[in-house]
């Protein structure tokens, strides 16, 4: 089995020279990303107990944007009780599945 090495970051983003912070000028912003060299992960944390396809749209930005050169995933935690996908690469997961 060949392991891959993640780095982690909190609101970290590609475009230094644009971006101050975890947020752009127009104030899309991404929780948490998680990178290895084939893959990236844009992750949401969201405190209701229902996810929208708006709740997804950093992430597509993002995705489409800033990652074009990677495989890119978009996930979104929420409080609800069903995983579920919003459109290729988004998926929605619910925060108890951490713990399950």
């Amino acid at each position: 089995m060949r392991y891959s090495r993640w780095d982690c970051c909190r609101g970290g983003y590609y475009d230094w020279e644009r971006i101050k912070g975890n947020r752009d000028h127009q104030k899309r912003e991404i929780d948490y990303i998680l990178e290895s060299q084939e893959t990236c992960i844009g992750i949401e944390v969201k405190a209701g107990e229902s996810v929208r396809k708006d709740d997804f749209k950093h992430l597509i930005w993002f995705g489409a944007t800033l990652v074009k050169e990677k495989r890119f995933f978009g996930v979104v935690f929420y409080l609800g009780s069903e995983v579920l996908s919003f459109g290729k690469g988004l998926w929605a997961f619910p925060t108890a599945m951490l713990w399950s």
